[in-house]
């Protein structure tokens, strides 16, 4: 079913719909800036989970199932204002997203054209493009593609704000400070490797600081410029999207911590209790602008409670706790390091069999059902 799906979706351009109509199989919805990134994230996994590698080499509209993985991945050049005959800097080579804020993240007017987020997410696509290529035997390819991603990681870290915090780039050459979580996740989770220690560090301490919350956090920061304009309970400063404590855990564990990611996962279990995951969850009461702040399900704004933003959990405990993350060249486990983590989970679908994840102090063996 799931191979189903992704085949009519690469049929629906993804910079004019973000969705499907169930009747027609027709595009909906206006294009949406996370749209080729969702797309290229749930193919990869399909593709390394199950194993069928011969649906990267199936027709679809035209071109081979890769040859839209590179498209997604190399999007950015449509949207890119790079213009060499007018001399620009090479920074105006990465994406700029326009000038809509709802084409981002929609409450927040600030967060818009050249962010760091998207772009991150863009050189990892394009990085995994490069391994399947080389999975593929092009590995010409797979090295052109590797060498322009570099390229666009140096311009990427020019983005960088300080004090653990990027900028927003405008054409005009203005570059705004966005104190926002969507940073600090993508460059964690896609970039951990490129982002220098010293600013690996003051990222770290800045989500702390002015994100995590005792039983929640908050997607942008109550300091960021834009705050009092973006309070809407899933992306503004009094509350998250469900996905996002999900997708902060795992750019703490690619960081190096998931001993941190794994204490947050625990912090958080009480907001279980009031039942299914939604849209998002907000802080409220006295204490809303506090480390203590209450937490529930959003009541107020653009939130539609019964939504399932939440299940990415299930991915922090496969990938984040017991290491389940299988990469185009066929590896499965990604250990991590120096922590006490154990555990068992069952039923786990590899390649067509079910396997049981062993953790024990930290280190996951994969058994056979």
């Amino acid at each position: 079913m799931m191979k189903e799906h992704l085949t009519s979706w690469i049929g629906i351009d993804p910079s004019k719909h973000f969705g499907q109509d169930n009747y027609n199989g027709k595009g909906v919805g206006n294009g949406y800036s996370a749209n080729y990134w969702a797309l290229f994230q749930m193919m990869r996994a399909y593709l390394t989970v199950s194993g069928d590698t011969d649906f990267l080499k199936q027709p679809v509209e035209g071109k081979t199932v890769l040859q839209h993985l590179e498209q997604y991945a190399l999007n950015w050049k449509n949207i890119s204002i790079y213009d060499q005959s007018k001399q620009m800097d090479d920074v105006y080579r990465l994406a700029d997203f326009g000038d809509d804020e709802w084409n981002l993240l929609e409450c927040v007017p600030t967060y818009k054209h050249i962010v760091p987020s998207f772009n991150a997410g863009y050189i990892w696509m394009m990085r995994e493009t490069a391994a399947f290529y080389k999975r593929d035997g092009n590995l010409t390819r797979s090295q052109e593609l590797m060498e322009e991603a570099d390229k666009l990681t140096v311009e990427l870290l020019k983005l960088y704000a300080g004090n653990g915090v990027w900028n927003s780039l405008y054409p005009d050459g203005s570059k705004i400070e966005v104190r926002h979580s969507l940073d600090f996740m993508f460059l964690g989770r896609y970039l951990p490797a490129d982002i220098p220690t010293q600013i690996k560090k003051e990222m770290m301490d800045f989500v702390y600081r002015e994100l995590i919350t005792d039983n929640w956090m908050r997607a942008q920061s109550l300091s960021d410029i834009a705050a009092k304009d973006s309070d809407r309970p899933d992306h503004g400063p009094l509350g998250a999207f469900d996905g996002w404590p999900a997708g902060t855990m795992d750019a703490l564990t690619q960081l190096g911590y998931p001993q941190k990611a794994l204490d947050f996962y625990h912090a958080i279990e009480p907001v279980t209790n009031e039942g299914i995951w939604a849209q998002a969850h907000e802080l409220w009461g006295d204490d809303k602008l506090k480390k203590n702040a209450k937490v529930r399900i959003a009541k107020r704004g653009w939130h539609n409670r019964e939504s399932s933003a939440g299940i990415a959990m299930s991915q922090v405990m496969l990938k984040d706790f017991f290491g389940f993350y299988p990469s185009v060249d066929g590896t499965v486990l990604k250990q991590n390091e120096g922590w006490h983590f154990n555990g068992k989970l069952h039923h786990v679908k590899y390649q067509g069999k079910y396997y049981i994840l062993d953790a024990t102090e930290g280190m996951t063996k994969m058994i056979e059902e």
